[in-house]
Order: C-alpha cells, then sequence, then structure tokens
C-alpha cells in the first residue's frame, strides 16, 4: 500500500481547519487528540505516517494552549495557573544548554523535546480552559471507551494476524516502539479499574481486569506476572488505608489478610501465565507443563545475560552502571548535561530504519529505561528536574486524595496514583514504553488537569442528589 503524501496547500488547508475547531470547541480538539494517539496502531497499518498523526496531536495541543493562554492572560486579565512551571522550565532550559554544547541540530532537538514537553502543555490547556463539566465528562467516558477496545482489539489481532505483539507496528488499536507497552497499558489501565472495585465493589470490574491481564498475556509479556498482583495489593492498602484513616487498628489487622490474599493472587496468576506462555514452560507450547526451575532458569539466563562484554546481550538492571561510566568517562559536561537532545531518538530524520541506541552504542535492551534515555541525552540535572515534577505531581494528588471527600474523585484520584507508580516503575527498571507513548501519556496529563483544577472538581461529583448511580466512568 502506497505511503500517504501530503502536499503543501492540503497541509495548509488542514491547519486552517484545525484552528477553526479549537476555536469553536475544545472538547472537539480533545476528541481529535485522543483518537489520533489511540488510532495511531490502526493508521499505521494503513500507511498513514507517524510524523502526520503525531503533527496533529502537537498542534492541536499547541493551540488549545495558546487558546488557554490568550483567554486568561490577555482577554480576561486573569492569572494563568502553571503548575510544575519551574521543574520543567529548568528541564527546558538543561535540554537548551546540552543542545549548545553538543551542536545539536533544530530537528534533533525538536525530535527530543516535543516527548516530553507537548503533553505538560495540554495539562497547562485544560487547567486553564473553562470546558463545562457535561463536556469532561463526555471525554472522560472516550477514554474509557478507548482503553476497553483495545482488548476486543488485540484479541481480533491475534485471531487474523496470529501476532499482536509486533514492534514498530501496533497493540490492540495503539501504535508502539517496544513490546513492554504491552505490560505498561494493561498496568496503567487497571490501577483505575481496581480503584473502581474496591470503592463499588461491582463484579465487572473485575472482569474487564481480567480482560487487561489477557491483553498482556496474548502479547507473550512475562513481566505482568509480578506487576499486577502488587498494583492489586498496593490499591487495596492505599483504599483501606483512605477508608479507614482514623481506625490504625483496623488497618494492622486486615493489611495481613490483604498480603495473604495478594501472595495468593500473585501464585494463581504465575502458574496460570507459566501454562499459558510458551517461552515460560518446558514444553514450549500453550498448556504446556509447570516447571519453577526451569522458570527459575530461564529468568536467570534473561536478566543475568551480560556479565561478559557482550553489550548487545546486555539486561537492563547493568544499564545504570555501564552508561554512567561510559558519560563519566567522556567528562563532566556529558556527565551533568549528557550527549544532546535527539542522540537516542528514534526518528525517520535522524535514524532512517535504525534504532540508534543499537547503532551508536551497540546496547538494545539495557538502554530501554526511561532513565537511561533522558540521561543519554540530557545528564544528570536535566534527569533530576523532569523526574522531581512527576514526584511533585504525585505527591499533589496524593494530598488531594486524602482531603477530598467525594467519593467519584478518590476513585479517579486513587488510580491516577497507580499511573504515576506505573510510570517511575517503567521508567526507572522497565522501558521507555509510557513516556513515548501519546496514548498514555496525553491520558496522564488530562487526568491530572482534572484532578488538580478547582474548576472541574465538580466533574466527579454525582449530578444528582443522592445517586452515585448516575455518574459512572
Amino acid at each position: 500500500m502506497p505511503e500517504v503524501v501530503l502536499f503543501p496547500e492540503t497541509v495548509l488547508i488542514l491547519l486552517f481547519f484545525a484552528l477553526v475547531i479549537v476555536l469553536k470547541s475544545d472538547t472537539a480538539a480533545l476528541y481529535i487528540i485522543f483518537t489520533a494517539v489511540f488510532m495511531l496502531g490502526i493508521l499505521k497499518f494503513f500507511d498513514v505516517p507517524y510524523i502526520v498523526v503525531r503533527s496533529i496531536k502537537v498542534y492541536f495541543i499547541l493551540l488549545l494552549f495558546l487558546k488557554a493562554l490568550i483567554n486568561e492572560s490577555i482577554i480576561r486579565k486573569q492569572p494563568f495557573i502553571t503548575f510544575g512551571l519551574k521543574p520543567i522550565l529548568l528541564f527546558v532550559l538543561i535540554t537548551v544548554v546540552s543542545a549548545i554544547i553538543n551542536n545539536v541540530s533544530v530537528i534533533a532537538y525538536w525530535s527530543f523535546i516535543h516527548i516530553p514537553i507537548a503533553d505538560y502543555l495540554l495539562l497547562l490547556a485544560v487547567l486553564n480552559l473553562k470546558i463545562p463539566q457535561k463536556k469532561i465528562r463526555s471525554v472522560i467516558r472516550y477514554l474509557v471507551i478507548l482503553f476497553l477496545i483495545q482488548i476486543p482489539a488485540a484479541l481480533f489481532k491475534l485471531a487474523i494476524f496470529r501476532n499482536v505483539n509486533t514492534e514498530g507496528g501496533g497493540i490492540g488499536t495503539i501504535h508502539m516502539q517496544e513490546g513492554s507497552l504491552s505490560t505498561i497499558l494493561p498496568m496503567f489501565a487497571i490501577g483505575f479499574v481496581l480503584s473502581a472495585y474496591f470503592y463499588k465493589k461491582k463484579t465487572i470490574y473485575l472482569f474487564i481486569v481480567l480482560g487487561f491481564v489477557a491483553f498482556g498475556i496474548i502479547n507473550s509479556k512475562r513481566a505482568i506476572i509480578f506487576f499486577i498482583p502488587l498494583i492489586y495489593f498496593i490499591v487495596q492498602y492505599l483504599h483501606t488505608k483512605r477508608a479507614n484513616a482514623n481506625n490504625f487498628e483496623f488497618i494492622r489487622k486486615n493489611i495481613f489478610s490483604k498480603l495473604a490474599l495478594t501472595v495468593g493472587l500473585a501464585c494463581i496468576t504465575f502458574y496460570a501465565i507459566a501454562r499459558i506462555n510458551p517461552t515460560l514452560n518446558p514444553d514450549r507450547k500453550i498448556g504446556g507443563r509447570f516447571d519453577l526451575n526451569y522458570i527459575m532458569n530461564f529468568s536467570n539466563d534473561y536478566t543475568s545475560a551480560s556479565k561478559d562484554n557482550n553489550l548487545l546481550k546486555m539486561r537492563r538492571r547493568y544499564a545504570p552502571k555501564y552508561f554512567y561510566n561510559l558519560l563519566n568517562g567522556k567528562g563532566l559536561d556529558k556527565l551533568m548535561l549528557g550527549m544532546g537532545p535527539g542522540d537516542v531518538v528514534r526518528s525517520r530524520f535522524l535514524y532512517p530504519d535504525q534504532d540508534p541506541m543499537l547503532t551508536k552504542y551497540g546496547v538494545r535492551y539495557a538502554g530501554r529505561l526511561g532513565i537511561i534515555w533522558f540521561f543519554m541525552q540530557v545528564g544528570l540535572i536535566g534527569l533530576f528536574f523532569y523526574f522531581y515534577f512527576h514526584f511533585r505531581l504525585g505527591k499533589m494528588i496524593w494530598s488531594l486524595y486524602k482531603k477530598n471527600p467525594s467519593i467519584q474523585y478518590q476513585i479517579i484520584a486513587l488510580g491516577f496514583i497507580m499511573a504515576i507508580f506505573t510510570f517511575f516503575i517503567d521508567n526507572l527498571i522497565y522501558s521507555t514504553s509510557m513516556l513515548k507513548s501519546g496514548a498514555l501519556m496525553t491520558t496522564y496529563y488530562y487526568i491530572a488537569a482534572l484532578l488538580i483544577g478547582k474548576q472541574y472538581r465538580g466533574v466527579f461529583e454525582p449530578r444528582y442528589e443522592n445517586d452515585e448511580q448516575k455518574l459512572n466512568f
């Protein structure tokens, strides 16, 4: 199928229509943004260039941000809400200094900076736009649908193509560069679903959790064995602590029973996935025998394959030390500011059909950590400011979660706390999947804006007196 080609005249017309859409309706723009990032896997199947869809997202976010800035600061003369601006500005400053020192091109700089910054501008836009609560609710419901359809989409692709996990392709309807998204997406979604389950006690939420677990299993991701029971325990513990904030004896007595339940759930999940996943059983097939020794030997080989000098086989746990020594050996400026923005960004304009981490440094899996991705490009200082922002965001949401009396607010806030947990787990020890996923990070910042923004707090309140069932996300 020939690749889609857009002529300059066509691009100008589309940009004009995008501007009209944003001026007419903030909600329509949000729908377009989320449709673009969630359907990129399908659009790639029809050879729509990745850069086109990515540009649609960034352009609409920039327009929304500028609209909010002009409306609030210039027209209405109101203070512009800028949560987390200081660490983000310091992060951007470091990227500029790093780019200058390393003589980075404009294309290389843009290829890097739009990944961590574009979605932050969406947060600022939503915080400052006066979007009606009814419209906000409709966007939330649309997001729920976009997440839920990933399960049947993955099953459909498995039935048709016999392979749903293709790096550089798609998973469900979402585009991915790394197969680790098959683990991170279920983790992200399950945090919210379990939060809803523990507050509302509806069995349907458990079936949805099983659906996302199946999503990870059919995509052949083993890490889900360990992460999902951990998320279950944390959500249950935090919910119990919030619901019984003044009853410390109740919390102390229940923590052991909940821990035992989590361990039991982990064992069942471990056994089931070992039988279903061909790589985890000695028969190398679905339904193969359960052999703990085989699994332990496989795990040891998988995680410890780099004690020799073969960088291609280096595993994640060796990466921080290796790359620290690498940049430290190049000088203090490289250690603090990195090799420059865009140094290891996969882009058709920089490294067509190549993985720069592999071609430049000879490292494959070990280079797929978010902290390594940032460290190599903007050094220790840039790495610190970016993750400090997310730490502050988590601290803010945790404080609001403990104070807000609305059950609906608590459900979303607890789910978001687990989204932050997933963000740090992924970037620190697993991959760059969440960081590079437009679907997850755009959703992440959008929900953060709703939880932080005072004008949107009512979104999570029942619309009818004494009738919380009317509001279901």
